[in-house]
This record gives structure tokens, sequence and C-alpha cells, in this order.
């Protein structure tokens, strides 16, 4: 039995609270799990910090007191690997063993994890194992020198078998801005000699030459005075034409010494370059470039081209972000070495790792990294992966891992604040607004089958081919053709319910057979044009029914099924979150990564049976509410969660401004614009958003997010398509109603509006908060969301904080008990519950989950649980839906509170943690009493809970 999970304690700057026991699991060699005992400090909570050159790690330094006073043990970091200059966000890594230079280098990160340590705080690295930035990665430029022949070249998912309208061994590049002819015909592109060898300039990027064609190239050297320099001069010439990459990589190094120690070689080498630039206006003078082009390993393209012709892995869509091969051991290696190194020498305490969908085997990859930072030592790191979860889907327990970077629990906690019987009155409303009646499940459908047509067309025409080469060897799959079988992947794909399915060790997972059956049968349905006969050979491969076929064809399907689970998380997120989310509108708090709008609200027995899922599975897991790719801040969703609570003001409402606004609506190519679910989006980010006032900053700020709203619709406009007049409509409808002489009116309306459902927001904010910090899980805090933030999808949540004034704000909250409507209501919440969690670690860390029933008329306005554990125990209590029950203070106002009670646990006495109050063990007590000073209660007890 080899342990794979270890979980003791993470490192000595962490806070210190006592030492506990926890869970923890091992993998037994039959592939099963048990658990085990282990020792472990996992963190109080954890706060996120976006890292760019303008906020660098000497920055992050200077709000560690402030994140210590705050109460979180652990800073939470975006990757700090070397990346592509100017990088806003740190995902395009060109180095993994080196800490990029623009947050500070090696040096500010030791003295960023010296001042961390000085306050108390552990550090959790963000790793990005699944692709890297290639505009100037050096890997991929040896890939472009040297072709299949690289060191590197298996390192990247490139199929160099070439598809039927591409030369075999030339991988498609897809970045010119223009088509290739029109690019070379301007001049922009042009060959040049920078120093250490030849390369095509394009704008500020350059693409190596290979060294086969220097020849071509420079012809006959020239006539030198140094015999001796002729002489080695005309070996490295002819010795490029014919050398491995080793041999020409030394030529080339030495071709460079001579150009440099010689000024006139280097004169010569730069005239011959000169000579292949072609002249714009005179096509015929761009031949000789072209004829070049065109012998080297990689073709320039165009980057409308990469949707059907790229034939690399990417990153989602994104040209420059290639995926690696970490499957493989010399890969792992190299993007790992740094990683293990901070680990060892305790200067991070735990990883984040990115887009774990995205690799080959994730499963096999986490064990490794499981076993490179614990080694066979007792010492232990928290592990936490970035994982959609659908609906019902659960994370493989053979993972040794803590659990998800918690966008699962910010589905269920935040669907708690989503009225769920009122879901008929918003399909009507949505309906009545544009007119239209519309499906979740349709949308969605539609839109990620058009992503794996378009955007991933060239992913799944590799695909295609590979199942193609496949059906050829079965006699009773030969005859699909190769675009039936394209449109099968493209169809089942968008028929796909969850991000993507996995095998444990090469076999297929329970329950897979119907998951791929029943999508299928979907696809089908929804696409006539689909063959019965290509669909069934298809999921036949999937789950590698081969029959009596070799170990050898078996291994093939292994790798195809494997190839097809890297793509279907791309498909779902970019047809789901990127797409549907924009064009079905019906609640904007429900259109969020990881929930799904086609539900509307959770249920409370549904939500306790899932928290006391994850405590019993994984109680280390992050509890996440906001982070740098959520669509809309916590404080943003659950002000229009709050709409649940008055759907027939909001009906109004918005029919009245559609009404005053009708005017700022133009008519473009025969169509209004905005188009009304456009105009139903656009008021719920108002809504969302809305601080109290249309000041230029924040029209801007909603101009932008309109526009970028409707581009990633993909219906009018698109990123890759961009209808200028359209957006520019768009842009006016948006400043006219904001910013208008006659807009005053709707302005002053909104304000309102907004103002009478915040309490309910309020409450709703602090309620999620009392959820994440004490159900089972790790809190975790994007940056700023400690106080109101009312934040869009990026870049809109990207924007700094100005952390001196969270300071300020910070020592205001630390005093008296502020009302539940004070800005700093949800900071004075953040330190009081995560000081409790710092007093209380095994309760939080280990304790058990059960729900705490109240009775009487407004029981169903309550979700209220109990932790529980040997040494005592905890019980919260959050109003939920609270509709008319909420005053105008943030206080609860009903009479009928005093009729609604709960029986407290035995216990020699219960207090409340944030408001002082006694209360003796086994009391019924009325929730006016528990709520009556502030509307959110939190009971401890130090006697020891009910074990039953």
């Amino acid at each position: 039995m080899s342990v794979l999970h270890r979980v003791n304690s993470v490192c000595d700057a962490c806070p210190k609270p006592a030492r506990v026991v926890v869970r923890a699991w091992v993998a037994r060699k039959d592939g099963g799990k048990q658990e085990e005992r282990l020792s472990f400090e996992p963190p109080v909570a954890t706060y996120r910090l976006q890292l760019h050159r303008d906020f660098d790690f000497g920055s992050a330094a200077e709000v560690a007191p402030y994140l210590k006073a705050l109460g979180v043990s652990h800073l939470y970091l975006s990757p700090i690997w070397a990346a592509t200059p100017g990088s806003t966000h740190g995902y395009d890594v060109t180095d993994h063993a080196r800490v990029n230079e623009e947050l500070g280098g090696l040096a500010g990160f030791y003295a960023l994890s010296r001042a961390a340590r000085d306050h108390g705080l552990g550090l959790i690295l963000d790793i990005v194992p699944n692709h890297v930035g290639i505009a100037s990665h050096p890997w991929w430029r040896d890939v472009l020198r040297y072709g299949p022949q690289s060191s590197y070249a298996s390192w990247f998912d490139i199929d160099w078998e070439g598809q039927p309208q591409q030369e075999t061994g030339v991988l498609v590049y897809p970045v010119l801005g223009q088509p290739f002819g029109s690019a070379l015909e301007a001049g922009e592109l042009t060959l040049a000699y920078d120093g250490s060898e030849l390369v095509v300039r394009y704008f500020d990027r350059t693409f190596p030459i290979a060294p086969r064609c220097y020849g071509s190239v420079l012809g006959l050297p020239p006539s030198l005075d140094d015999a001796e320099r002729m002489k080695d001069l005309a070996a490295v010439l002819e010795g490029l034409s014919g050398a491995d990459p080793q041999a020409a990589t030394l030529l080339l190094g030495r071709l460079a010494e001579h150009s440099t120690s010689a000024p006139g070689l280097r004169a010569w080498i730069d005239d011959q370059a000169r000579s292949f630039n072609g002249q714009p206006g005179e096509p015929s003078t761009f031949d000789r470039l072209e004829a070049l082009l065109g012998q080297q390993h990689y073709r320039l393209a165009y980057w409308r081209v990469s949707a059907e012709e790229i034939n690399y892995r990417r990153f989602f869509d994104i040209n420059d972000l290639a995926a690696i091969r970490v499957e493989q051991e010399s890969v792992f290696a190299a993007t790992h070495s740094l990683v293990r190194d901070l680990v060892t020498r305790g200067m991070a305490d735990g990883l984040r790792i990115d887009h774990v969908d995205g690799l080959y085997d994730p499963g096999a990859y986490l064990a490794r990294l499981r076993r490179l930072v614990d080694g066979d030592g007792a010492r232990g790191h928290g592990i936490w992966v970035e994982k959609i979860l659908a609906r019902e889907e659960l994370l493989p327990e053979s993972w040794p891992v803590e659990g998800t970077t918690g966008y699962d629990f910010l589905a269920i906690a935040g669907g708690l604040f989503v009225d769920p019987t009122t879901v008929q009155a918003f399909n009507a409303i949505y309906q009545d607004f544009t007119g239209a009646q519309v499906r979740f499940d349709d949308i969605a459908f539609a839109a990620k089958r058009r992503v794996a047509g378009r955007s991933f067309a060239g992913e799944v025409r590799v695909l295609a081919l590979h199942l193609y080469r496949l059906a050829q060897a079965r006699r009773l799959a030969r005859d699909n053709t190769l675009g039936a079988l394209q449109d099968a992947i493209a169809t089942l794909l968008a028929a796909m319910p969850l991000y993507r399915t996995y095998l444990d060790r090469d076999e297929p997972m329970p329950g897979d057979a119907g998951l791929f059956s029943s999508a299928a049968a979907l696809a089908l349905q929804r696409d006539p044009n689909v063959t019965p006969e290509a669909m069934s050979f298809l999921i036949q491969v999937l789950l590698l029914d081969a029959g009596e076929g070799s170990a050898e064809e078996r291994a093939r399907w292994v790798h195809f099924r494997r190839r097809f689970q890297q793509l279907s998380g791309p498909v779902m997120a970019k047809g789901v979150e990127d797409t549907t989310f924009f064009r079905f509108h019906r609640l904007l708090a429900c259109d969020e990564v990881g929930d799904d709008p086609g539900h509307f609200g959770v249920s409370a027995s549904a939500a306790h049976d899932w928290f006391a899922g994850r405590a019993a599975s994984w109680p280390h897991a992050l509890s996440a509410t906001t982070t740098h790719d959520t669509k809309r801040s916590e404080d943003a969703r659950m002000r229009l969660a709050a709409l649940t609570a008055v759907p027939r003001a909001w009906h109004r409402e918005t029919r009245a401004w559609a009404r005053t606004n009708a005017r700022h609506r133009r008519v473009l190519r025969g169509q209004e614009v905005p188009d009304r679910n456009t105009e139903y989006y656009i008021y719920q980010s108002l809504i969302a958003s809305w601080e109290g006032a249309a000041d230029t900053p924040y029209i801007d700020r909603m101009e932008a997010h309109v526009v970028k709203a409707a581009r990633e619709a993909k219906l009018q406009t698109s990123w890759t398509r961009i209808d200028e007049p359209y957006e520019a409509a768009l842009r006016a409808f948006v400043r006219g109603i904001l910013g208008g002489r006659r807009s005053p009116a709707f302005v002053q309306r909104l304000n309102t509006f907004v103002a009478t459902i915040e309490p309910i927001a309020r409450l709703n904010a602090l309620g999620l908060l009392a959820l994440k910090t004490t159900a089972p899980g790790i809190p975790d805090f994007f940056q700023g969301s400690e106080f109101p933030l009312h934040t869009l999808t990026d870049p809109d949540n990207r924007q700094d904080v100005d952390f001196s004034r969270s300071r300020s704000l910070l020592r205001e909250a630390t005093g008296a008990r502020p009302g539940p409507l004070d800005p700093a209501a949800k900071a004075w919440l953040t330190t009081r519950l995560l000081a409790l969690r710092r007093e209380e670690p095994a309760l939080f860390a280990n304790g058990g989950y059960r729900p705490a029933e109240f009775e009487g008329p407004l029981s169903a306005n309550l979700f209220a649980f109990e932790r529980f554990s040997t040494e005592g125990g905890c019980i919260t209590i959050v109003p939920h839906r609270p509709a008319a029950l909420v005053g105008a203070d943030g206080h609860i106002s009903s009479p009928e509170w005093e009729d609604t009670w709960f029986d407290l646990p035995p216990s020699r006495g219960w207090t409340d943690w944030l408001t002082g109050e006694q209360f003796a063990g086994g009391d019924r007590v009325s929730a006016s009493a528990l709520l009556a000073h502030f509307p959110v209660a939190v009971l401890t007890s130090k006697a020891a809970a009910r074990d039953d």
C-alpha cells in the first residue's frame, strides 16, 4: 500500500493553531481507497492575490500585515513563473524553471516568503502544467527551427502526419493578422539576422529559419583576410546543410561568434538576408522569400485558419498557448523542478493545479505530483485542482488531492439564496420581456456544437482522422467516411453533460456506458445529419469495446479516448461559460462558473446533503465565492439573487425601464439594437454592478462590459468577426441610458430600486460569508472581496485593490459590531469567523456536519447546520430568501420570527460568537432571540457535542 495522500504539517511559517488529526486517503494497489488518519494543519483561510508587474512581490509583501489582521493564514498567489512580457495573469508561462522577473524574480519571491513568514502566513502557488506561452518560448522556437527532429517536438501535442489539405511534417502556426499573401506583399514579413540566427520578422515577433536553408540564403562565403576564420566559416555553412539539431545548434553558435568578431561578415550576412525582402507594390519581388518560407517546418498562416487547420493542441482556442505533454517524465521534470525546490525548501505550503482537465491522464499526473512534493516523508502539502464539476458529478476519489478550488461550493451555497419557488415567475418575466420562450439546454447544445465545429474544428478534424484510421482496421466500420466521423465527434462533444470523463488505469469508469449512450442518443436526436453508424463506432471506441482486438489496437483506442477527453472540457467551457452564459439571461445570478443556469436555486435539503458529503470526503476543499474567473463577484450575484424575493417589482421595473429607454435604441440593418434579450442582460448587469452613481468611469465600465458580453454571445458580433456598427450602437445605448441628456429619470429609478433590494442583498452576502467560513471546506477570499464588491467578468474583476483604503476600513471593522448595511459589516464578520476557525481548528478541519432544523412559520426561511466534534460544536444560522422579512436597516423584522424556534443540543451552554449572547443547552430558542442583534448567528459550545 503506497501513501499517495500525505497530509501533515504545512510549514513552519503557517499560523499555529493546535495540531489536529484529520482525514486523509491512501491508495491501495488494487486501485481502491481507504481512510487513514494523518497529521495535517489545513489553512484557516486563503486569500488570492493577482500578481503583475504593477502589483509584484513587493506589493504583496506590503499587504501581509493587513491579511494577518484580517485573519487569513495563507497567501494564494497567481502564477509566479516566467511569462510572456507584460502578462496580466501569468498563465502564459515561458519558463517553468524561472520566477517572473517582472514580479521581482527569485530574490523578490524570497523577500515575499520572508515577509509572509514574519506575519504567520503560508504561501500557495498556482502551477500551470497543461500549456505554455509560445510567443517567445525556447522549446517552441526549437520546434520551429528543427521540426519533428527537435528534442522538444514530442513535448507538444502536434499532429505531424498532416491533414488531407496539409503537407506532412509541417506545423500550422496561425499568427498573421491578414492572409499570408497579403501580409507578405505588404512587406510585413522580412528576413533578417538577429545576431544568433536567421529569422523572419513579423512586427515585434521573429521565427527561426531552419539551419538546412542557410546555404540557399547566404550562398558562398565572402573572402576574408583571416584564413582560419574563412576556413571555419566555410565549414560552418557547409555543415549546416545536413547537421542534426545538436550539431546545428553548435554551428549556429560558431557563426554567431564569427559575425560578432568580424563586422564585415555581419554586414555581409545582413545584406544577403535583405536581398530576400520584397518591395511592396512589386509582387514578384517576394517570390524568393515565399519560397524560403515554404521550406520551413512551419507554415505562417492567417489567424482565422486556426479554427480548421491548426494541428497542435492549444489551451482552449488561444493560438499562442500550446499544450504540453506533461504525462512524459521528461516534460514533467522540466516543468516541475522549481516547484519541487520551493516546496522542499519550505517556501510553498500548497499548490493549485490549473486546468487539470486538460491533462492526458489527470489521475496519474496528480499521483506523480504528490510523490514529488511529499516523497516518502511525513510532511504534507495541500493540493487543490481547478475542476468544474457538473451537477451531481463527484470528484474522482482516487485523486490524491484536498479537493477542488471551490466552484462547486460557489454553486451550492450561492444557490441557496435563489428562491426556486419563483422559477415560473422568472420564466414568465423573461418570456414577456424578450418575446421568446427559450430553454437553457437548447441554447447550450447549439453553442457547444458551434464551438466544436468552428473554434475547435482543427482539433475535431485531428480526432476524426485518428478515428478514421481506427475504422479502417475494422471491416464493420470501414465505410464510415471522414466527414461522417467528424460530424459524430463534434455533435457528441456538444451533447456531453459534463466537462470530461476519465479512465481508471486505461479502463472505463463505472457509469461511462450509460453516460456515453445517453449523450449519443441526444446527439442523434438533435442533429439528424449524424449517421448512426459513425456514432455507434465512436461510442464503441470511447468505451474501449475492442472485443478480440490486439493489444496494439486497444492502446490506440485508449489514446483516442484520452484525446477526446482532453477536448471535451474546452468545448464545454467555451460553449457554455463563454457563449451560453451570454445568451441565456433568465437570472444572471445562476450564469456562473460551476453553476447550471438550467436549474433555478438549490433546496435546503440538497445543500445539506452536499455539505455532509463534503465533510465526509473532501473536508479540505476550498470554498470559493469569487475568483479571477467568475462572471460576477459574490456581492453582484447576491444582489441579483435578491430579485427572486421581489419578482413582481422586478417585472414592473424592467417593463418601465424598457419604455423609458426606447428612445435610445437604434435600428441597424432593419433590427433594433440592442435586441430585447441583450437589453434584459444590460438591466441585470446594471443591478449587479450599481454603486450609486452613473459617473464617467462607471459608464466606461458598462460600455466595455456590454460589448464584451455581445462578443462572447457570438450572435451579432464576436471576437473573430467584430461588427463595429453594431458595437457602436450598443455603446450609444449604454451611454444614452446612463449619461444622456434625458437619462436622469432612468438613473434615479434604477438607484431607487437597487436601494430597495439592497437590505436583502446585503443579508444574502453576509449569509453566504457565514456558510463559506463555517461549512465544510477551507474559505477562499478573492482580493477585495472582504468588502462589498460588485464586479463583472474580466477585465472588470481584475481591478487592483486599494489596500490603503482596505486597511482603514478594516480598522473601523474591528471596533463595535457594525449594522448589516454598513460596508464594514462583511469585513467584521470575516475577522470574527476566521478568529473562530483559528480557535477551533479541529472542529473545522475534521468536524462532522448535520442539519439543524427549525420549526414554525418561517422555518423555511432559515438554513442552519451544526458542526460537531468530541471537543465542542458550532451551529450556524443563516436567513435565506427573506423577502419582506428584512427591514430597511438590514435586521429581521417579522413578528413571526418569535414563533419560529429551535431546540439547542444539550451542552454546558451555547454562546453566540458574534454577539456574546448566551443560551442554555437543551433550551428552545426563538429565531428572533437568535437574530435580534445581527442577522446571522454562529453559536459555539466547548462541551462535548452529541456523537450520534
